[in-house]
């Protein structure tokens, strides 16, 4: 995602879960990016992220849908991705749950709430289909990364 995007000419700023920069090769993203990964707020008098013009929340994962769709800001990611939001920088999702999870009402309700507010959810037969459990990583590469980087 990071590289196609700085094809298209993006400057990439990457933001993480708490939960996600285990999983993440950090080092490698901030050489890409010229960035730090920002997982945490900043400390009094270090410098701000730069304003996003766009945002993709991608790999978004059920429990990063879930408290967005309901404005809960229990970290650094979903309180920048809730403000931008209501700011109404253009985000898209790109959902990466399994089958399981997406069957939850919950789940569906979340992603009726997002959408009801112009926030493009990209999951579905045109999109992406959710993965049968256990089978996640060999799904990855199906991602729709281009059309996620066309709806913002």
């Amino acid at each position: 995602m990071v590289g196609l995007a700085q094809e298209q000419g993006w400057t990439v700023q990457v933001m993480a879960t708490p939960a996600a920069v285990d999983f993440i090769d950090v080092e490698a993203l901030e050489k890409q990016t010229g960035r730090p990964v920002r997982s945490q707020h900043r400390t009094p008098g270090e410098p701000r992220s730069p304003k996003a013009d766009a945002i993709i929340i991608a790999p978004a994962t059920f429990n990063t849908i879930n408290k967005l769709a309901n404005g809960i800001a229990d970290n650094y990611a979903l309180d920048v991705l809730n403000e931008a939001i209501g700011l109404g920088v253009p985000t898209a999702i790109l959902p990466f749950v399994n089958s399981a999870y997406a069957s939850r009402a919950p789940f569906k309700m979340s992603i009726e709430k997002l959408r009801s507010e112009q926030v493009p959810v990209l999951i579905g037969p045109d999109s992406f289909m959710p993965h049968d459990t256990g089978d996640g990583l060999n799904n990855a590469k199906y991602f729709p990364w281009k059309k996620a980087l066309k709806m913002v």
